[in-house]
């Protein structure tokens, strides 16, 4: 029941009484659905932080539309702007998941 209400998201962890034979398997399983959330949050910080980094860019763009004799310098920088960000982004994401990960544990079984 604890797991279903967990899939359900109306707990984050393992929290029953349970036999102390099954409690290093619990507080494992607690730790995996820490790392999940932990892993979750980082991955939406890491999109919105791209998304807010590519607003300034399209933004020139947008307003470069109603100027045609500067369009194609415009889209040129800006679209070497935003493949430095997204770049930028992607390094950033993977040295922090890197940094984040734990080193596997031991099989308790």
């Amino acid at each position: 029941m604890e797991l279903n209400a967990i899939e359900a998201g109306e707990r984050n962890q393992i929290n029953g009484g349970y036999p102390r034979e099954v409690k290093q398997l619990t507080d494992k399983i607690n730790i995996l659905l820490a790392q999940e959330r932990a892993r979750q949050t980082r991955y939406r910080n890491a999109l919105a932080d791209l998304a807010h980094s590519l607003k300034t860019p399209l933004a020139v763009l947008r307003s470069a539309i109603d100027q045609p004799e500067i369009l194609p310098d415009t889209v040129s920088e800006q679209s070497t702007r935003m493949m430095r960000i997204v770049e930028r982004q992607l390094q950033r994401a993977g040295a922090a998941n890197a940094a984040a990960t734990a080193p596997p544990s031991p099989c308790i079984w």
